[in-house]
């Protein structure tokens, strides 16, 4: 979107190449050229950038990936087994599957907002990951709270 404050200036050049370049302040123009300017846009919006986003299947096959290992490494019944906070706080296996959840999120996340994940697919994997961090839980109102 053109600055309301700066005009021109811009070219397909590569940036190293149009460094030193001065562009136009809307200040500087007279009202002559501010209506052309006007005219102009409103003749000729500017097209809307078209955000392109990376193809999601080997990424996808990745977070599955680490979502089985999960699994394999914590027993999902054993996680939801612990329902006491004390127990939580000490239980080295809460502590690393809790450790363990980060990096998975981290790869939901990149999927849902930097690939091309249809929403169904997206739908399924969160189902996924859901599942695992209902097992870990949160301590809530002195218990493990497994259903959030």
């Amino acid at each position: 979107m053109v600055n309301e404050n700066e005009l021109g200036g811009g070219s397909e050049k590569p940036a190293e190449e149009s460094v030193g370049f001065e562009r136009t302040k809307m200040g500087d123009l007279t009202p002559d050229q501010i209506a052309q300017y006007q005219a102009y846009m409103q003749d000729n919006p500017e097209a809307p950038v078209v955000e392109t986003k990376r193809e999601s299947g080997a990424e996808i096959l990745e977070f599955e990936a680490s979502i089985d290992e999960f699994e394999k490494e914590f027993s999902v019944e054993d996680l939801m087994a612990i329902t006491e906070v004390k127990e939580a706080l000490e239980s080295p296996l809460r502590k690393n599957a809790k450790d363990a959840l980060g990096p998975i999120l981290k790869k939901l996340q990149a999927l849902e907002k930097e690939t091309d994940i249809s929403k169904e697919k997206l739908a399924e994997l969160k189902a996924r990951y859901k599942k695992l961090s209902n097992a870990v839980g949160i301590i809530n109102s002195d218990k493990v709270d497994h259903a959030r």
